[in-house]
């Protein structure tokens, strides 16, 4: 008969509690609290307000994406009811006239479905930017006069 050979590891399950980010088996003490609030190690405000920033990102996005889906799916729908009307027009077919209102028709319902987008763009760039937008702008028009 053939002996089989068992390998066994001694191995000390607290080294997996210490360090960072192990499951601690205490609670920890006052003094290693108010060490942890001195070196930071606390939830910030800042992290928070990003949080809930993101949060509200996500949703708006959700939102605007929904409106924009069902306003791409009326033009859609526009598009292939004209078709007949257009073919059948006068006998000639397509004008330079009807493409020109077709188009035009066209890119006033993107823009209407882009509008928000291009507002927080435009808002972005000219308010919140990283080089100051318009407020630098404002004050470089302030010290010149």
């Amino acid at each position: 008969m053939e002996e089989t050979r068992v390998l066994l590891i001694p191995y000390n399950l607290q080294f997996f509690a210490d360090g960072e980010g192990g499951e601690k088996t205490e609670q920890p003490t006052s003094k290693k609290l108010s060490d942890a609030r001195k070196e930071g190690k606390v939830a910030k405000s800042k992290e928070i307000v990003n949080g809930i920033a993101l949060l509200g990102f996500f949703f708006a996005l959700r939102v605007f994406l929904s409106f924009a889906g069902v306003r791409f799916e009326e033009i859609f729908a526009w598009v292939y009811a004209i078709i007949p009307d257009v073919i059948s027009m006068n006998g000639s077919g397509l004008t330079i006239q009807t493409l020109h209102g077709i188009i035009s028709t066209l890119l006033l319902k993107t823009l209407i479905i882009l509008l928000p987008f291009l507002w927080l763009v435009f808002y972005r760039l000219c308010y919140k930017s990283d080089s100051g937008g318009m407020e630098a702008y404002n004050e470089a028009v302030a010290t010149k006069a």
